[in-house]
């Protein structure tokens, strides 16, 4: 059974070099945590909002517009995971420092409106 390993970073659908470190995601679903009522213990939980992401590193190639992808707005970000699932970020925007380094990786982090995951497995 795959669980995990090979992925594939896409920006409005065209792909991004990514290095062979892990990207992190998040759909965004309200954080919970419980809230406690003194000595009678957990009374229930309260709930904030997160932001929907997807986190990582990115090879600098020739072909790579770092300007155009730190200017990011309104893109569809979606991360193919090698178990067959498909991570999709909407209205995304670069939201990061642009941090470059030497080896030639380049750290991503796009933030949007909305997000879900989708099985592309045939039931």
């Amino acid at each position: 059974m795959k669980i995990g390993g090979i992925f594939y970073l896409k920006k409005d659908n065209k792909p991004l070099v990514t290095t062979e470190g892990e990207f992190t995601f998040n759909l965004g679903k309200p954080k919970r945590q419980a809230e406690k009522n003194g000595a009678l213990g957990v009374a229930g939980f309260s709930a904030e909002a997160q932001v929907p992401y997807v986190d990582g590193e990115i090879y600098d190639i020739e072909s790579l517009d770092v300007e155009e992808l730190l200017d990011t707005e309104d893109a569809t970000i979606t991360l193919e995971l090698y178990n067959g699932k498909t991570f999709f970020l909407y209205s995304a925007y670069f939201c990061g420092e642009g941090e470059n380094t030497t080896k030639g990786r380049l750290k991503v982090r796009f933030e949007g409106m909305g997000a879900d995951i989708k099985n592309d497995k045939p039931s």
